[in-house]
């Protein structure tokens, strides 16, 4: 629907102050926010991108950053409407996205929460090692502790993954943290290739995940029940 609004204003058949502040413009990420905000809230700036790493890093800078399935209808309507105040940056996601680090910790370095990277790694155990034990081109990953300015997790794409510091001792209740680590180990596994960035979050890796979580969701309620408290402290011993 938002699409064929935009068709419509790319065409002059309807007039933009209509739909000026409804929500049909769609972002990189598939959020759909409306001109008003494009136009009077850029504090970064506009630019066009595709569903990738870049463009997810800027959208977390704070420039907006809008699909590059509509760079033709938004540029028409610019032209046809006189948008003098929607201005595009003249850079690419690419070179605006930081280069950013990423470095692995010991966990003497979790000041809190650190039930929950053992949770991390019993999820780890049960869910995925159960899914790669009779696939002969991917195995089950190591889980660690790290800190990025960039990533909540990252992987080299086959052996590891880290989940960041501040991630970990920012999750609340065992309920939102078992579906956050989860959901998260599932997108950090749909990463295949040693550079991430390589495969990136463009519509394949998003099947990808998406196959993923389904592959692995009957597995998560049992976890559910027995990942407790109790049941971390006695096998950690933390």
């Amino acid at each position: 629907e938002a699409l064929n609004i935009l068709r419509l204003l790319a065409s002059k058949r309807i007039d933009i102050q209509s739909v000026y502040d409804k929500k049909i413009v769609p972002l990189s990420n598939d959020v759909l926010v409306s001109f008003k905000e494009v136009i009077e809230n850029a504090n970064m700036g506009v630019l066009f991108g595709g569903k990738n790493v870049w463009s997810d890093d800027c959208l977390r800078q704070d420039y907006k950053v809008i699909s590059n399935d509509v760079i033709t209808e938004i540029k028409r309507i610019k032209q046809n409407f006189n948008l003098n105040k929607l201005e595009f940056l003249n850079k690419t996601t690419k070179e605006l996205s930081r280069k950013g680090y990423h470095k692995q910790l010991g966990l003497e370095n979790l000041k809190k929460n650190i039930q929950y990277y053992f949770m991390a790694v019993e999820l780890n155990e049960y869910i995925f090692k159960i899914l790669y034990k009779r696939d002969i081109d991917h195995t089950k990953r190591r889980i660690n502790l790290g800190t990025s300015d960039l990533s909540q997790a990252w992987t080299d794409g086959k052996y590891n993954i880290w989940i960041n510091k501040a991630t970990i001792e920012g999750l609340g209740k065992k309920e939102e943290a078992i579906l956050v680590l989860w959901e998260m180990l599932c997108h950090e596994y749909s990463h295949t290739r040693t550079n991430t960035r390589e495969d990136q979050h463009n519509t394949s890796f998003y099947f990808n995940c998406n196959k993923m979580v389904r592959k692995s969701l009957p597995y998560l309620a049992h976890c559910i029940r027995y990942i407790n408290r109790k049941f971390l402290k006695e096998k950690y011993r933390y």
